[in-house]
């Protein structure tokens, strides 16, 4: 691991002329040290609360995942069921008018028919 160690310096200079305005300069100058690099090996217990960490960071991601998943069955399915429910009514909506029309057309001959013989 390697610390740096900041050091800043500071010149504020203030100026009153007989105008009764103040002029004030700043210098502000910044220097770095470098602390010397010290190695340390990680012990057994700061290993295993790293492993720990990686390990729950894991299982919420594989839960995400599952979910998202489980999410996106479950859409596909309720979208299949609603297609499927729409194409039975569309079928069902065409048997209907066939059917209407069919007994319209016959209801309408046989009044034409009746009226023919009527007339004659």
């Amino acid at each position: 691991m390697a610390e740096a160690q900041a050091v800043e310096e500071e010149n504020v200079e203030v100026t009153v002329d007989d105008s009764k305005k103040a002029v004030v300069s700043e210098t502000i100058s910044t220097a770095q040290e470098e602390a010397p690099v010290v190695e340390t090996e990680a012990s057994e217990e700061e290993l295993d609360t790293y492993s720990k960490g990686v390990q729950k960071r894991i299982k919420k991601l594989t839960e995400k995942y599952r979910y998202a998943e489980r999410d996106k069955e479950e859409a596909a399915r309720v979208a299949q069921v609603l297609k499927d429910e729409n194409e039975s009514l569309k079928a069902k909506l065409t048997n209907l008018d066939t059917g209407y029309l069919n007994e319209y057309g016959t209801r309408i001959e046989s009044q034409l028919t009746t009226a023919k013989a009527s007339l004659s």
